[in-house]
């Protein structure tokens, strides 16, 4: 709750300001734009249940290329190929497990720039994801890997701000997402699982910070 507090604070903010600006943020046409997102999360935490607690440790990296084009002042079509790495260990008093993924991801998008101000523009993503991960389930520190795969599917919109540190290079956010997302998960034992899920969200939890150079 604070955390969309706090958003809505600064959208209002900027957008007051841009009331006050005579000057525009501008994305000329014509151009290609490169770039990408670098973002790396750890987490340490404990859950509670009615027997016994465990503790939790994940870590995960990711990376997505960023190359677009402007067709039109303000407007981008562009693709973002990803690859991400992700590790997850439980431990409690009757066993553990330690999860390894590996995947990839490719991502076309469009994306349009609304200025707010000389330096700063509110920014909206629309974006069709395609994501596939393979993963390595050990248990209770063993050698042998149960194999593990996940495909994900997402079309939806990201909203954001963007700032311009000069005419040639932008400061890229999205804070959060809205859309349809359809999950796969296939193991070898075990049961496989699927889904479909409907998500409007903003905040940390899906916040992306990328830097763009306008060629």
């Amino acid at each position: 709750m604070k955390t969309h507090l706090i958003i809505a604070l600064v959208l209002v903010s900027t957008f007051t300001f841009a009331q006050n600006s005579e000057e525009s943020f501008k994305i000329s046409k014509n151009q290609w734009i490169v770039g990408g997102v670098v973002s790396f999360n750890s987490q340490q935490f404990e859950d509670d249940y009615e027997l016994y607690s465990s503790n939790i440790k994940r870590n995960s990296f990711s990376i997505k290329p960023d190359l677009g084009y402007v067709i039109n002042d303000n407007l981008i079509i562009g693709v973002m190929p990803g690859f991400n790495i992700y590790n997850s260990k439980t431990i409690n008093p009757s066993n553990s497990n330690e999860f390894k993924s590996l995947g990839y991801s490719i991502t076309p998008y469009v994306r349009k720039y609304v200025s707010i101000g000389k330096n700063f523009a509110f920014n909206l993503q629309g974006e069709v994801s395609y994501a596939f991960l393979n993963e390595d389930q050990y248990a209770d520190n063993s050698s042998n890997a149960t194999k593990g795969s996940e495909k994900s599917f997402f079309i939806g919109l990201r909203p954001g701000l963007t700032y311009g540190l000069s005419q040639k290079v932008l400061i890229n956010t999205n804070i959060g997402a809205i859309g349809y997302s359809h999950l796969k998960r296939d193991y070898e034992i075990g049961s496989d699982s699927k889904g479909n899920t409907f998500n409007v969200g903003l905040g940390t939890s899906n916040l992306y910070f990328g830097v763009l150079l306008i060629l």
